[in-house]
């Protein structure tokens, strides 16, 4: 399915084939910003791993240009076996626990927390080795925005019936019709609760407190 899918399944729903209310653009915005809370709320859409070199003596390092929500951060050493998770705190926490983090007097060791500022990743301790693609990052990518009828979503065809339903919820706002309104932003969190309790149970479970968006730096 691709956005012109969505958009002609809209407004002919909606009653406006002739796209005078519900225009394309319309229809294009909220397609981008159903995808964005879908992946909000789902731990499984667009999950991706990459990998970044750790340096000797270097504690801030950039996430992936794609990065959306951090899930999991782990480290390896050339010496090691295996990654080892990092776990996360916050920036307050990080000042609150590790008084004098951030300043010449930090030691060098193998990271035992990290935080986030700005975008970057903040190892404490500071790395003492060097390891090419030594930081395994897991994490969901931000949806590439559609722009054109002919894009393909960046979501797979699992939860394009539940970005209908976002863009049917925002057509009826446009409209000022709140009752169905109320009724297709139930539909949309009733899928969003199903997907969330069939796909991602486990990886939520899992990784409770390490869920950083890029937005949110």
């Amino acid at each position: 399915m691709n956005v012109q899918d969505i958009v002609t399944r809209v407004q002919r729903t909606f009653g406006d084939t002739a796209a005078v209310q519900v225009e394309n653009a319309d229809v294009i915005r909220w397609i981008n910003d159903g995808q964005v809370e879908i992946i909000k709320h789902n731990d499984s859409a667009l999950q991706k791993t990459d990998f970044v070199t750790l340096v000797a003596g270097q504690a801030q390092y950039v996430l992936p240009a794609d990065f959306f929500i951090l899930r999991s951060l782990r480290f390896k050493y050339t010496s090691m076996t295996g990654f080892s998770s990092i776990p996360y705190k916050n920036m307050q926490e990080f000042d609150d626990s590790i008084d004098g983090w951030d300043g010449s007097i930090s030691s060098l060791n193998r990271p035992k927390f990290f935080t986030m500022y700005e975008g970057q990743v903040i190892l404490f301790p500071i790395p003492d080795e060097s390891a090419t693609n030594g930081l395994k990052v897991l994490y969901n990518q931000k949806p590439a925005e559609v722009t054109g009828l002919l894009d393909v979503l960046a979501l797979p065809l699992i939860y394009h019936n539940t970005i209908f339903k976002y863009c049917m919820w925002q057509a009826s706002l446009l409209d000022e019709d709140h009752e169905p309104a109320a009724m297709y932003r139930g539909d949309f969190q009733n899928d969003m609760s199903i997907l969330l309790n069939n796909e991602t149970s486990d990886p939520v479970d899992k990784y409770p407190t390490i869920t950083v968006l890029a937005e949110d730096q």
